[in-house]
C-alpha cells in the first residue's frame, strides 16, 4: 500500500495516509510516476530493470526511470553518456565512485541498490526512485525559503554531509539541483543528498590551464583552478546552498571568468 500524493508505503490494512489523509493505493507504484518518453522504453537492464521513461540529464549522465521486474518498485538508474561512456578511465572512475557511494547508508542520502554495466560495458547505477522536487525546483516555482521549512532542510543537508565526510569522501557537487525534497512539492517531509561521490567526475571538466568549463556557481574556488579538495570545500558549498535558499538567488552569478 502506498500514498499517492506523497509515496510514503504502508502495510496491508492501512487505508488512508496518516500525514495528508489521502485513500491509499495498492498494486504498481510505477503507473503513478511521471517520466519523459524516451527511445529505450521496454529495453531492460541486466535482465532485471525494465526502462519505463527519463527523468533527466546531468553532465556526465542521464538517469531514466526504470521498474524492478522482481519487486514491481520503481527505480532509478544512471547511465554514464558518450563520450565519458567510450572511455576506459572515466567508466572506472564512475564505477569506483558509485561502489564507493553504496557503501554510505543514511536517511538523507539516496541508496544505490545495485552498481552494474551494459553489455557495452557502459557502467550504471540503480538508485532508489525519489518522489518530489529538487531544491532547485522549489526556489524556482516558490522563491527563497521560509526559516521554518528552510532550517530542518538545510540541518538534514549537513548531517548528510557529515556522514559522507565520516567516510572519507567528499561530496564535491554540493548545489540545489542535488539536493532532493521528498513529498508533495512545497510540503517536503524528508531530504536526500543527490550525485554522493561522482563530483571527483565534474571536477575533470577544469582545463589544465585554470578555466572552468561549466557552470562554477556552486564550486570552491580550489575546485575552480584544480587545486585539492577537502572536507572545507563541501562546507564552502553548503554556505552556498543555504545562501540561495533563503534568498531566492545564487550567491554568485555568471560562467567562468565572469564568476
Amino acid at each position: 500500500m502506498f500514498c499517492p500524493r506523497c509515496h510514503r508505503s504502508y502495510t496491508e490494512g492501512e487505508t488512508t495516509c496518516a500525514f495528508d489523509g489521502t485513500p491509499l493505493l495498492a498494486g504498481r507504484r510505477i503507473e503513478h510516476v511521471r517520466s519523459k518518453r524516451t527511445q529505450h522504453i521496454g529495453a531492460i537492464l541486466a535482465g532485471r530493470w525494465a526502462i519505463q521513461g527519463f527523468l533527466g540529464q546531468g553532465s556526465i549522465a542521464r538517469v531514466y526511470l526504470a521498474e524492478d521486474v522482481k519487486t514491481q518498485e520503481p527505480v532509478a538508474v544512471k547511465i554514464l553518456e558518450p563520450p565519458w561512456a567510450h572511455d576506459k578511465v572515466a567508466r572506472d572512475r564512475f564505477t569506483k565512485a558509485a561502489n564507493a557511494a553504496k557503501d554510505v547508508i543514511h536517511d538523507n542520502i539516496v541508496a544505490i541498490h545495485t552498481v552494474a554495466a551494459r553489455g557495452d560495458g557502459t557502467p550504471f547505477v540503480v538508485m532508489e526512485h525519489l518522489f518530489g522536487e529538487s531544491l532547485a525546483e522549489y526556489i524556482a516555482v516558490r522563491g527563497p525559503m521560509d526559516s521554518e521549512i528552510g532550517l530542518p532542510v538545510m540541518r538534514e543537508v549537513a548531517l548528510a554531509i557529515e556522514v559522507i565526510h565520516a567516510h572519507g569522501l567528499i561530496h564535491r557537487g554540493l548545489k540545489p539541483e542535488n539536493v532532493f525534497l521528498l513529498g508533495d512539492p512545497g510540503d517536503p517531509y524528508a531530504v536526500k543528498v543527490l550525485d554522493v561521490g561522482f563530483g571527483k567526475l565534474r571536477d575533470a571538466t577544469v582545463t589544465t590551464n585554470g578555466t572552468v568549463a561549466g557552470g562554477a556557481t556552486h564550486m570552491a574556488p580550489e575546485q575552480c583552478v584544480a587545486d585539492e579538495v577537502d572536507v572545507r570545500t563541501d562546507v564552502y558549498a553548503l554556505g552556498l546552498v543555504m545562501y540561495q535558499s533563503f534568498t531566492g538567488k545564487p550567491a554568485f552569478e555568471g560562467e567562468g571568468d565572469e564568476l
